[in-house]
């Protein structure tokens, strides 16, 4: 058995422990078994186990699961774990309109209707000529946004921001156009409201622009970028996934 723990969690994940998570371990692990059937390798999920929804909107995710091995997989749901046992007080999101697709791992949720963080595990087992011959837990996050997902706060200024890629690894690219002759900032927070990056650019020219972001030295998870220019503002989320 492989496996990985964590002393604490963010806080406020809604369905662990009534909120009160950030005392909660973290823990995941794998089962890799020895046998006559060969080498065998885990499932890499190619997207990351990190995801937003909106409220009143159905949510589909699919982190797109891939065994190298040829396997087959099967997708459940499991109770997130602490290394000594289950998570406190755990309920699963949106409790029967909240499923899993055992054959492909695609996770729909018909309608959340409470914005906040909500964490729950994916058990992958991996079958070969129908003998079973591993397993690998991954928690999941899913981060439901009050807003529709892709719709930003405009504002009477349309600096058309894009943000690229994302989710991205450390590099954000943006590229905003700017009606008119403005000083231009741009800032960073997390969900908590802390500020992790800011710069200020002034008298940029009317037009097309594109700037580089490193945010290398950031942890993974959901942040906001906020491009403020002549009293407007234009609000982003985006995820960082390294």
């Amino acid at each position: 058995m492989v496996s990985f723990k964590d002393v604490n969690r963010i806080s406020g994940i809604r369905n662990i422990n009534n909120g009160s998570s950030e005392n909660i371990p973290f823990y995941i692990e794998t089962m890799l078994s020895i046998s006559s059937f060969g080498l065998n390798q885990s499932p890499v999920y190619a997207l990351p186990v990190i995801a937003i929804g909106s409220v009143n909107n159905k949510f589909n995710y699919n982190p797109m699961p891939n065994d190298v091995d040829g396997d087959s997989l099967v997708f459940t749901f499991a109770i997130p774990k602490t290394g000594t046992g289950e998570v406190p007080n755990f309920v699963y999101p949106g409790t029967n309109n909240f499923t899993i697709n055992a054959s492909t791992g695609e996770i729909n949720w018909v309608n959340p209707l409470i914005e906040g963080f909500y964490n729950f595990n994916v058990k992958v087992t991996e079958y070969r000529k129908n003998n079973l011959i591993g397993f690998a837990f991954r928690e999941i996050q899913i981060y439901i946004n009050r807003l529709p997902t892709g719709i930003i706060e405009k504002s009477k200024t349309a600096f058309q921001c894009k943000l690229s890629p994302n989710p991205c690894q450390g590099l954000l690219f943006t590229q905003y156009n700017l009606p008119q002759v403005a000083d231009v900032s741009f800032v960073i927070t997390n969900l908590l409201g802390a500020k992790v990056y800011e710069t200020e650019m002034a008298g940029k020219m009317a037009g097309n622009h594109e700037n580089t972001i490193d945010l290398s030295s950031l942890n993974n998870g959901i942040y906001i970028l906020t491009l403020h220019s002549n009293g407007a503002n234009e609000v982003i989320k985006f995820i960082i996934s390294k």
